[in-house]
């Protein structure tokens, strides 16, 4: 099942701010999401029901 990927303004603001590298390997990490919502390395959030995080080099990606 393929989901949709929606940003945020603040996200789509952030991502303009990276480094044209980096921000190109954040966003093919964050669109492959639509494919496999639990990558290798994924993490649940302490205290949270349904939140998760992916690191991607020394960026998170909640």
């Amino acid at each position: 099942m393929k989901y949709s990927i929606f940003y945020k303004r603040s996200a789509s603001e952030e991502l303009l701010q990276l480094p044209a590298n980096i921000a190109h390997k954040v966003k093919a990490a964050i669109n492959s999401l639509s494919e496999n919502t639990r990558p290798h390395g994924y993490k649940k959030l302490k205290g949270s029901i349904n939140e998760y995080l992916i690191r991607i080099g020394n960026y998170r990606v909640i």
